[in-house]
Order: structure tokens, then sequence, then C-alpha cells
């Protein structure tokens, strides 16, 4: 698999890509699909506007993870700013629209516990919701990050649920 990004220009259209020896033009459905279907996203996404603020904030030390969860967001209508340690997360947070914290629990969970109550204790805590993202989900996890008033806990390879989790 070879894939090139297309340019600014190629409006619909991610890249193209050699698959099994057939070069192949990966579409973008972000672009494609509120011509047919209008509001098929209700995040309020405006494409005409990059400049609007970023209303989650993805902190992740990961950039595998990071690369792989960040273009999900953004084709589901979302604007998303991006951490990769608390105290960055807490700098960006600082007079931002910021109203969703996606936050890394698997590499320090006493420090992403910490920082999500710290958030919460901060000012604009209440209005924030607070999703902590795991490789494996348990039933400690949870109860543990009900405990640290986290709003929920996902796979971070579970696409749908932290979709779903964003809807909400």
């Amino acid at each position: 698999l070879d894939i090139e990004m297309a340019t600014a220009q190629d409006k619909g259209i991610v890249g193209s890509a050699m698959i099994r020896g057939r070069a192949t033009d990966i579409i973008d459905l972000a672009h494609y699909l509120p011509m047919q279907e209008r509001g098929w996203r209700q995040a309020g996404y405006d494409r005409a506007d990059p400049s609007a603020p970023a209303q989650i904030l993805l902190v992740e030390p990961s950039a595998f993870l990071r690369d792989m969860l960040t273009p999900v967001l953004k084709a589901s209508g979302h604007r998303i700013a991006v951490a990769t340690a608390f105290e960055t997360a807490r700098q960006q947070l600082a007079g931002s629209a910021i109203s969703v914290v996606l936050i890394d629990i698997d590499g320090d969970i006493d420090g992403a516990f910490a920082f999500a109550a710290a958030l919460r204790a901060g000012p604009g805590g209440e209005r924030l919701r607070l999703i902590g993202m795991t490789t494996l989900v348990t039933p400690d996890l949870h109860m543990r990050a009900s405990q640290e008033r986290m709003d929920e806990v996902v796979a971070k390879f579970d696409r749908r649920s932290l979709l779903g989790e964003l809807a909400e």
C-alpha cells in the first residue's frame, strides 16, 4: 500500500493509493455526504471556516494513536486540538472553546486521573466532558473513572464507541 495525499484543490479526494498494483482514489465522504444528506453531522462543523476554535482536545502521547484518531474525529465533523502531555493540554485549555477532552489513561494512569480531577476542580470544569481512552476497558477502570469524575472510558480502537460518546 503506497498512499499519496491529495493537494488542497482536490476537494472530495483524500488521496491516491496503489492497492494490489492498481491506482485507486480515496474519496472524502465528509465532503460528499452533506451534498446528499443535509444535517448528517449534528456537530455544527463548518468546513468553510478552518480557523474556527477547536472543540475537542486530544491528549495522547503516542504519535501513532494521534495520527490514527485525528482523521477519524475530523471526518466526523469535529475540530481537534492535540496535546502530547498534560501540561501542554492545560495551556491549550486556558481560554479556549474546547468542550471535550479525550485523555489517554494507559501511559500514566495516576497522572491521567489527577489531570481529570484538576480539570473538574478548575474554572469551567463542570462544563467539560472528560473521556478516558484506554486499550482495554475494564469494570475497575470504569469505577475509578467515575470516582475521579470522568464522564466515560472508551477503548482507543473502538471508533464507534468513541464517536457515540462524542455525539452525546
